[in-house]
């Protein structure tokens, strides 16, 4: 019970080699506090290939299959994060909590705008276009 993700809506899933595009808040989870954000740089996705690299393993895993428009939560154990040792902000043996909504797969433009304010804590579910769509409430256990 380590990681959990919740689920919006989504039309296209991103596969490995995707160049996923996504608006997200981080935080640490025991106290909430944030340690970065994509909308706080001018609202502006980050982008990454999703099973290449470049981010943090548990966020690989977390966004596998993620749909466009979907949003989730990840709670991403230090293991899977930055362990002991830390980077910047980030102390070692941090738990972090990523609010992610992903906006674009690739090239395919969104199907919707983007928004301008920040996540919150509630999250409605809405059609489910995905092939496998996780839904609210359901636990993704990482080994």
């Amino acid at each position: 019970k380590q990681w959990y993700q919740r689920r919006v809506r989504g039309k296209q899933m991103g596969r490995h080699g995707d160049i996923m595009h996504v608006q997200y808040l981080g935080r640490f989870y025991e106290s909430k506090k944030m340690f970065d954000s994509s909308y706080r740089r001018n609202n502006v996705p980050f982008y990454y290939t999703l099973g290449v690299g470049g981010v943090i393993e548990g966020y690989q895993i977390g966004t596998k299959e993620m749909c466009i428009n979907e949003r989730r939560r990840l709670i991403v154990p230090s293991k899977y994060a930055y362990g002991k040792d830390g980077t910047g902000n980030i102390p070692g043996y941090s738990t972090l909590m990523f609010d992610v909504h992903l906006v674009q797969i690739g090239n395919s433009p969104p199907d919707f705008e983007v928004p301008i304010d920040l996540p919150t804590e509630t999250v409605s579910e809405g059609k489910q276009d995905c092939q496998n769509p996780v839904k609210i409430g359901d636990m993704v256990e990482i080994m």
